[in-house]
């Protein structure tokens, strides 16, 4: 679904997922999927604005499960959050700011919270 040139595709398969990341039961079983964390990853950069509001809304709605945070913190040496920050500060579209800073919020538990403050320039945004 992530071929490029599928926009169509991409926009359904990153609603689909939006929606299965909302139920509390799949929470975990997704994260344990870091080939999902990938997916999400890459369509929080794609060119469609639904695209990239679907994945950040994915990526929040399974940042409320307590035990997922540490994956979310320290998958692909912390990508997930360097996206985050960088929506926070950078993206034009209100709705996926507020749902990325949002999603950040979330991350921070207390096994995470070091690592998150560790982050450069995390703090700041």
């Amino acid at each position: 679904c992530t071929v490029h040139g599928d926009e169509m595709g991409k926009e359904f398969a990153s609603a689909v997922i939006r929606n299965l990341a909302m139920a509390p039961d799949t929470k975990k079983p997704m994260v344990e999927h870091s080939c999902l964390l990938d997916v999400l990853v890459e369509l929080t950069d794609d060119p469609d604005l639904k695209t990239r509001r679907n994945a950040v809304s994915a990526i929040g709605s399974l940042a409320i499960a307590d035990e997922n945070s540490l994956a979310f913190v320290t998958h692909g040496e912390g990508i997930i959050l360097q996206i985050m920050q960088r929506l926070v500060q950078s993206e034009t579209d209100a709705i996926i700011r507020r749902r990325a800073a949002r999603a950040l919020r979330c991350f921070g538990r207390k096994e995470t919270v070091e690592m998150i403050v560790d982050c450069k320039g995390i703090v700041d945004s």
